[in-house]
């Protein structure tokens, strides 16, 4: 990822938060997310530098998760043993 500021890094954290509780609570946001998961987040207003490493980190697009999944997912959300598919 791309460096951020602080501030950036708190925004982008805030956003995929938000998107992770609204992926455990609504299907249908799930599906999107799962079966567009790029444009899902993009349209719930994540920015595009952080797109590729949540992506990776939660399995999604077709990329294995690493080993650091969460040092990675944990410095964007402030959930821990989150899953998303």
């Amino acid at each position: 990822m791309s460096t951020v500021s602080p501030q950036e890094f708190e925004q982008i954290r805030g956003k995929l938060d938000a998107v992770v509780a609204r992926a455990r609570s609504d299907q249908g946001f799930r599906g999107q997310l799962i079966s567009d998961p790029e444009a899902t987040l993009k349209s719930a207003g994540v920015p595009e530098v952080a797109i590729p490493d949540f992506m990776r980190e939660e399995g999604l697009g077709g990329e294995v998760a690493g080993y650091a999944r969460c040092m990675i997912s944990c410095l964007f959300t402030s959930t821990c043993n989150l899953t998303i598919g």
